[in-house]
């Protein structure tokens, strides 16, 4: 523990109290400049926690030739283009579907959520969602149709699949395989879309020895 850090030493930390001292003047003269109280001030997760000792003196205004502002106009200039940018606006007459292993639902969920490869599918399968029977999931806009049921603690095993909510979809049979041995399995699940397309999740452990 120590009784005080320099604000470089602070980076990456959030505190429920901070106090930041600027009592010597001679120690932080021409040295507290605009990055260090960003810094410094942003360590407190609220204004109520957060104490200077000292006078604050604000720091100088962005000037037009400053590199904060050469950076931001560089970027407005050439925005960022996502790779997969076409998955994020789908054709009317296309039904997008994206199947990701997620290693934990649970963990990722809020990645997924705000994904917009995954709002902007229609029906979103997982493997390794570690989900288990007694727990539900919510992505906006769309509805859990099935999953493989696994009981007791979160394993790393578990098919589960989304469909949007406009979409006529329903349950058919769900089948599981699996033989006891977490290293040697295989979990199947899936319904059928609008009566004619029929979704199959299928998560087969690489060390698997069982054929289907």
């Amino acid at each position: 523990m120590a009784e005080a850090i320099t604000i470089h030493k602070s980076q990456g930390r959030s505190e429920s109290k901070i106090v930041i001292d600027v009592r010597n003047p001679s120690k932080i003269k021409n040295h507290m400049d605009r990055q260090k109280w960003y810094v410094a001030l942003s360590r407190a997760r609220s204004l109520n926690g957060l104490y200077i000792l000292g006078a604050f003196k604000p720091p100088n205004e962005i000037k037009p030739d400053d590199d904060v502002n050469a950076e931001m106009n560089r970027l407005r200039q050439n925005p960022l283009v996502p790779k997969y940018q076409f998955l994020r606006v789908v054709p009317e007459n296309v039904i997008q579907i994206v199947s990701h292993n997620t290693q934990s639902i649970r963990k990722h969920i809020t990645t997924i959520v705000s994904d917009q490869v995954f709002s902007s599918s229609h029906i979103v399968t997982l493997q390794e969602s570690w989900a288990i029977d007694n727990e539900s999931y919510n992505i906006p806009d769309f509805e859990e149709i099935s999953r493989n049921r696994l009981m007791g603690r979160p394993r790393a095993f578990g098919t589960i699949n989304f469909c949007k909510l406009n979409i006529e979809a329903r349950i058919v049979d769900r089948i599981e395989i699996e033989n006891g041995n977490s290293n040697n399995h295989v979990e199947i699940s899936g319904f059928k879309l609008d009566n004619r397309l029929t979704i199959i999740n299928v998560y087969n452990n690489p060390s698997s020895s069982l054929e289907f």
